[in-house]
């Protein structure tokens, strides 16, 4: 409420004083003599939210008389500079500032925001602490400034993505010239593709979200000669955040010319073929049929 005024009458009959309890009133005249008196009692304007009360005492030597006055408070008000903030994605700290003329609670929306103080009265401040976003996604909080009557201040937060990660569990794997599978752990904090650069190589999934596996497989190699192939897994928040990362597995894969191969059957890691008939060696280039019946290194053609 303004400031206001309003006048009293006195009709004493001895000296009197006037005076008042509250300092945001003020009396024209504090003292006086028997007879009729009028005196000017003066209030300041009430920025406050809630009525306010005073008492004005007036006293002579046979007693005395008071006088209760109420003020109405204006409606509540809440200011803050902005009601945008943006945060950094490191989990640091931002100060809001209040101008308020009442007391005052806070809340969010999201778990991932930290406020402190959560209530108040008058002018004050909060800090807004978010946690660190892992993701290559913006994220978004409503913050809330509310009252003790209901008024509301929303705040718009603003939380920036992380740079994008990608960690491959293997970046190469060698196969035989038969057909082949492997499978790759893929790491990340958000979207990814993955592609090849040769028809004889593809990949499943070709795309997710966060941590995943990817099956690898290889067509037969039938051309005779040793090739190579890369499989690439890119990340596709790059496009919105204008960084640029991939992660390479490199494929590598033996050739199948009629005359040897390799495979694995328990302790025996080689063979030769040699007019249709199989023969395995061991790491002792210990020479055996596909019967695991052991032969004179001089049963094929060609050593180890």
């Amino acid at each position: 409420m303004t400031a206001c005024s309003t006048t009293v009458n006195i009709d004493a009959t001895m000296r009197w004083t006037a005076s008042s309890d509250q300092s945001w009133v003020s009396i024209s005249k504090t003292t006086g003599t028997s007879g009729k008196s009028q005196i000017t009692i003066s209030l300041t304007a009430n920025t406050l939210s809630t009525n306010r009360t005073a008492t004005v005492t007036i006293k002579s030597f046979d007693g005395s008389q008071s006088l209760t006055i109420t003020q109405e408070g204006v409606q509540s008000q809440i200011i803050v500079p902005s009601n945008i903030i943006s945060l950094a994605n490191d989990g640091t700290a931002s100060s809001v500032a209040i101008s308020s003329n009442t007391s005052w609670t806070t809340a969010s929306d999201v778990s991932w925001i930290t406020i402190s103080p959560t209530n108040g009265t008058g002018d004050g401040s909060i800090s807004l602490t978010p946690s660190v976003n892992p993701t290559t996604n913006v994220r978004s909080a409503i913050v809330t400034i509310t009252s003790f009557d209901g008024i509301t201040k929303t705040i718009t937060v603003t939380h920036a993505a992380s740079e994008p990660v990608i960690t491959l569990q293997k970046t190469s794997i060698t196969f035989s010239d038969n057909v082949n599978i492997d499978s790759v752990i893929v790491e990340s904090n958000g979207p990814w593709s993955g592609t090849t650069d040769v028809s004889w190589l593809t990949i499943s999934p070709e795309s997710g979200i966060g941590n995943d596996t990817i099956i690898i497989t290889a067509d037969p190699n039938t051309t005779g000669i040793f090739r190579t192939g890369t499989v690439i897994i890119s990340s596709d928040a790059t496009v919105l955040l204008k960084t640029n990362l991939t992660q390479t597995i490199v494929i590598t894969q033996e050739a199948n010319n009629g005359n040897e191969n390799k495979v694995v059957q328990g302790d025996k890691k080689l063979y030769r073929k040699f007019n249709n008939t199989v023969f395995f060696y061991n790491d002792q280039t210990r020479i055996y049929n596909i019967l695991g019946q052991q032969l004179p290194s001089n049963g094929v053609n060609g050593t180890t």
